[in-house]
């Protein structure tokens, strides 16, 4: 499964580059993106499911994709963490 976010300048190019690894959303209603996140926590089988996530930089449609290698939910925010490409 992969789950696509949008990420403007200057953060995409530091999840781009790696060197933030990770990205904050809060949960917003109607959203199924939350709901795969939450089937991805619940899993907890990060090694064996291979999901990833899209970033998409809406201003200039650069893109990238990761593997997710963890999801946090914490204090109404999902916290995704991918591996460095």
């Amino acid at each position: 499964m992969i789950i696509q976010f949008k990420t403007i300048t200057p953060y995409f190019e530091k999840e781009e580059d790696g060197n933030k690894c990770n990205t904050v959303r809060k949960v917003e209603d109607c959203d199924s993106r939350f709901d795969m996140l939450m089937e991805i926590i619940q899993a907890d089988d990060y090694g064996g499911r291979l999901d990833k996530i899209k970033i998409v930089n809406p201003k200039t449609n650069e893109s990238f994709e990761r593997i997710i290698t963890d999801v946090t939910y914490y204090d109404e925010r999902f916290i995704i963490s991918w591996r460095i490409k």
